[in-house]
């Protein structure tokens, strides 16, 4: 794929790598900064390329959760879909008992059954950016999750980070990451594909459209 070798036509490529004359090369869209790749992936005030990104990541994983204990999996995600032996929480705020301002995860699953619980966040940063993304993640959550541990004694609670690159990179520890949810054990490195085609696709439907403009 030419944008993950860095071959977009960027103003700032057609400057400094075509050689075209170009009197300013600042972003198309905002305006602010120098029109380069990364910029458009992840820094642009005007781009929801991030936000886009990590939602089709995470939407694309909650619906193929195949839980024998879920009622059914999801077209659309509700903030919570229960039975009697399974929770699943999508951007669900969570009452805590002090002031936590990161209490809403990407996802958190209840295994009622098993007495477990999963609270996965997900991130679509540039690829370079993928260590520092996680343990980013996992300071910001830290809090709560020693609220949870609180509120929840009886369940053996873990945070799952997963991120993928903004043209698909991912850690030494994506797939590890997965198969420590139950659930995601057997298909994990189907999971770890859709996603990665998930946050690629986003990424090339962004340029293509900023392109075109």
């Amino acid at each position: 794929m030419a944008a993950q070798d860095g071959v977009v036509s960027t103003l700032s490529y057609q400057k400094r790598i075509i050689g075209l004359h170009l009197p300013n090369i600042l972003c198309r869209k905002c305006g602010e900064k120098e029109e380069t790749l990364s910029h458009l992936l992840s820094s642009c005030p005007k781009s929801p390329a991030p936000n886009m990104r990590k939602r089709n990541t995470s939407t694309d994983m909650t619906q193929r959760l195949d839980f024998a204990t879920t009622p059914y999996v999801p077209e659309s995600i509700e903030s919570v879909v229960t039975n009697r032996n399974c929770k699943i929480y999508w951007n669900f705020s969570f009452a805590t008992t002090s002031q936590i301002q990161a209490n809403k995860p990407d996802v958190v699953l209840l295994d009622v059954r098993e007495k477990l619980m999963f609270v996965v966040e997900f991130s679509a940063p540039l690829d370079e950016n993928l260590l520092k993304k996680e343990a980013e993640k996992k300071e910001k959550y830290s809090d709560l999750m020693d609220s949870l541990r609180t509120s929840y004694p009886e369940y053996k609670i873990k945070l799952i980070v997963l991120v993928v690159g903004a043209l698909g990179a991912i850690s030494e520890n994506f797939n590890n990451n997965l198969k420590k949810i139950p659930a995601c054990r057997e298909k994990a490195q189907h999971l770890q594909d859709l996603m990665q085609k998930a946050v690629i696709l986003g990424s090339l439907r962004l340029l293509r459209k900023h392109q075109a403009t």
